[in-house]
């Protein structure tokens, strides 16, 4: 728009702005607009959840905008003040599409939250199959270990 807002979604399922934009939500959950420029915009965190733009969109599961996000320079392993990352996010959520997108982007797969916990443990631990197939799918590290050395017992799980 005319003060240098990119439109990410106008409410009439029209896509704006470059590519090359740098990008940071300025209320992603009522407007869906970013604002910004450079690397400093795409890791705005919230005061209070500490959450990135990236974050929020994959906990809203907006693939296209998580994907345009990724693509302007996002940090695909942003984690939340709580410590859970995007990809653990969207795991619990069910998205194997956004996994896989950040996946692509080198999100670590690996990493833990709570004691260690990967998303592939979490996602053994909840018998949720269809996503421990497309962890490992990714690559996601079948020995990872947590501290409390739920390796071997948790993915038996699933």
């Amino acid at each position: 728009d005319r003060v240098g807002r990119i439109v990410v979604e106008d409410g009439l399922g029209r896509m704006g702005g470059t590519g090359t934009a740098a990008l940071a939500l300025e209320d992603c959950r009522e407007r869906r607009l970013v604002t910004g420029a450079g690397a400093a915009a795409l890791e705005r965190r919230d005061p209070f959840s500490g959450e990135t733009p990236l974050l929020t969109e994959v906990q809203l599961g907006e693939h296209e905008h998580v994907e345009r996000l990724l693509q302007a320079g996002a940090d695909a392993n942003a984690a939340t003040a709580g410590g859970e990352r995007a990809l653990l996010i969207a795991a619990k959520a069910g998205r194997e599409d956004l996994v896989e997108l950040l996946a692509d982007f080198k999100a670590d797969l690996d990493a833990g939250y709570a004691e260690g916990m990967t998303a592939l443990h979490w996602a053994s631990q909840e018998g949720k199959i269809d996503m421990v197939q497309v962890l490992l799918k990714v690559g996601a590290d079948v020995e990872a270990k947590n501290q409390v050395s739920l390796k071997r017992e948790t993915l038996t799980h699933a």
